[in-house]
């Protein structure tokens, strides 16, 4: 094999015509075959590592990623050489894969391995009860349960704003800063599964709902003199077009 050229010998002979003692001798012959390949020549797909999936998604080889060249198809075995190619329907173990290519009908003998992690679902989020506070107020314990399984977390979900005293913490508590009905949410994450929440509102009740911006102040003659018997509503002031005044001592 010289240059993927395969050059092969030969002596054709012919049959003895009948009557003839000696054989015929048409002396030797080459030919050359051009080999388009070896399997050598194809390389090993690339392929990030690891690869994480969520056991109740029930992965298969085929959720499996590697990229090979144009127009080449992947294989997956459980060895780095030799063995059976998986198929596509078995189910996925933490374990190691390797993969090869396969451009036409050669196969490379280079695999790429790929570790296959599978994390389990998230603890079920559960949260406390709803509650009621004071404008700017603080709420207890919001309830979330610590998990057993994956992370959380604490966000607003709509309604206003506030101040969480540490986010991550299942038993945090809230700071009320705008809105009047606030929609809590306590989120246990895993990935890659798919996490789980739950959700509490926080209702606000008394004082004024700050604005933004605030209105101008009001303008007032001062001083006012009054006979006595004078009220509150007896004083004069001015404020912008609607707005209502509101007297403190």
């Amino acid at each position: 094999l010289v240059d993927d050229t395969l050059w092969i010998r030969f002596r054709p002979t012919s049959t003895v015509p009948p009557n003839t003692s000696l054989p015929l001798d048409c002396g030797e012959e080459s030919i050359a075959i051009t080999l388009n390949g070896t399997a050598n020549s194809v390389g090993a797909p690339s392929a990030n590592s690891p690869q994480s999936f969520c056991q109740t998604s029930n992965p298969t080889i085929a959720d499996l990623l590697a990229t090979g060249g144009a127009g080449a198809s992947i294989r997956w075995y459980e060895n780095m050489t030799g063995g059976e190619a998986l198929e596509e329907s078995a189910s996925l173990a933490a374990d190691t894969y390797y993969a090869s290519q396969v451009l036409g009908e050669c196969e490379g003998t280079a695999r790429t391995s790929v570790v296959v992690t599978l994390s389990s679902p998230p603890t079920l989020a559960t949260v406390g009860g709803d509650q009621t506070i004071n404008a700017n107020g603080t709420t207890n314990s919001l309830g979330g349960n610590p998990p057993d399984m994956g992370t959380g977390l604490w966000s607003v979900v709509s309604g206003g704003t506030g101040i969480f005293s540490d986010p991550s913490a299942n038993n945090s508590t809230f700071t009320h800063s705008t809105g009047n009905s606030i929609v809590l949410r306590w989120t246990i994450s895993n990935p890659p599964c798919d996490p789980s929440s739950d959700d509490l509102t926080v209702t606000v009740e008394g004082g004024v709902e700050p604005c933004v911006p605030p209105p101008d102040p009001p303008t007032a003659a001062s001083p006012q003199n009054f006979c006595a018997g004078a009220t509150v509503t007896d004083l004069g002031a001015t404020g912008t077009p609607g707005a209502n005044i509101v007297w403190y001592a």
